[in-house]
Formats: C-alpha cells, structure tokens, sequence
C-alpha cells in the first residue's frame, strides 16, 4: 500500500488494518506480520470464562439488537479480532452476526465517500455472550467518527444500540494509540477520563476539549489480569 494521500486514507488504513493479512500492511507498518491465526486461551477465572450465546437461527441484519446487561463496543479490524478471540472463542470475527437496522433510510446518506461503512454496507457486527451469570453484547462498529464526516452519524448510532440492548453498563475498547509518544499498540490504558482532543474537522465543535470522567476502577480488580492474563499473549506483542 502506498503512503496515505488524506486523512481518511491514513483513519480508514488504521480502522482496515488486519494484523493477520499481509496484504493490509503498508510502508509505514511497523511490525512483521503476526503470523498467529488467534490469541492463544487465558485462563480466566473460576466460573468466568466468557460463553459464546449463538443465536438458534442466524437473526435478520435489520432485526433490533439483543438486550444485555452489558455492552462492549470496539472498532477496527484487529480489535475485532482481539475481541472474537478472548470473548466468542470458536466464533471468529467472521462469524459474528451483521447489523444493519436503518442503514440504508437514516445513516448511508449521511456517511461521506471513502468511508469503510460504505463498503460493508452495515452499521455494525455483533454477537452475545454470558460471563458467570451475568449477559453481555460484543459488538463492532462500522461507523468511526474519523472516516464518516461531519455528520457525525456515530451519535445517531449510539443511541441506537444503547436503546436496543439496554445496557447498565458500556464498555468502549480498543488500541489506545495516538494518545502519546511513549504509547504502542499492546499497551494497556483503562481511562478515567475521556477528552475530545480535536484540531482538524471537528475543532468548532462544541464538544472539543471537553472531558467526562468515569468511576474509578479499583486497581485490586486488575491483579489477576495483569499476573495472570495478559503474560498468555505478551510473546505475540511488539515491545520497543
């Protein structure tokens, strides 16, 4: 691939990139292509292993969403895979059910050209899972706010899936790039706070600078994943 020639070639390259292809390297990637077809198990603790909750019947793409107690939304190619991998073991990316509810009526005129949404024609994919007792949601968007425009139809799409699946909890993850020098792709961020830090299409927005803060995550929650989960996987990450 060659170097990008905008912006959204350069957003719509990092949301595509598939760690997994060669073909979706560029001539800026910085690392080898990770030849691992899937991340090797954790061992999760007892009774918390994540359950694939595969539908009967494979659902229409224009049907509403599952509800479930909690939601988990990430974004790109290799964070979808990362997520099919830990959370719907034996239900690769591939897998995962299509979502479409009012693509073509509400958000395909609203998506500027050259967006990756475009070229799925979808809003989302998804698939459920249960963890002990408790129900959750995987779900990858299509939509970015860096490659749809101005529009913004990535609002439109959080409230959609907010209302259908009913949450009481979201969970946004994915790469915590671009958020400094000193930071790589196998870094591991849990954010507090979270700040719009916009200096190109949406700086006027009345949202920039603005920040909005979370509960704490108590730092005893992060012992065993840090002792016991992350190390199963550190060989394939790419230290500097």
């Amino acid at each position: 691939m060659k170097y990008p020639k905008t912006d959204l070639d350069f957003a719509t390259h990092i949301i595509e990139f598939d760690p997994r292809n060669r073909s979706t390297y560029a001539q800026w990637t910085e690392i080898e292509p990770i030849l691992q077809e899937r991340a090797k198990e954790v061992p999760w603790p007892s009774n918390l292993a994540p359950k694939p909750q595969p539908h009967s019947e494979n659902p229409d793409s224009s049907d509403p969403l599952p509800e479930a107690e909690y939601l988990v939304v990430t974004w790109t190619t290799a964070e979808n895979h990362a997520l099919a991998d830990m959370l719907t073991p034996g239900y690769s990316k591939t897998s995962w059910y299509n979502y479409d509810r009012f693509f073509d009526s509400h958000y395909k005129h609203n998506i500027q050209q050259g967006a990756p949404s475009l070229e799925e024609n979808r809003l989302g994919s998804f698939f459920p899972i249960s963890i002990g007792e408790k129900s959750a949601l995987c779900f990858k968007s299509e939509l970015h706010m860096d490659t749809d425009g101005r529009t913004l139809p990535i609002r439109d799409l959080w409230k959609q899936i907010i209302q259908e699946v009913k949450p009481k909890l979201v969970v946004t993850t994915g790469t915590a790039g671009a958020i400094g020098s000193d930071i790589k792709l196998g870094d591991v961020i849990i954010g507090r706070k979270s700040r719009f830090d916009c200096d190109k299409m949406f700086v006027d927005a009345p949202f920039n600078k603005q920040q909005y803060t979370n509960s704490p995550v108590p730092v005893t929650y992060l012992q065993d994943v840090v002792e016991s989960l992350i190390p199963v996987n550190a060989a394939v990450l790419h230290h500097q």
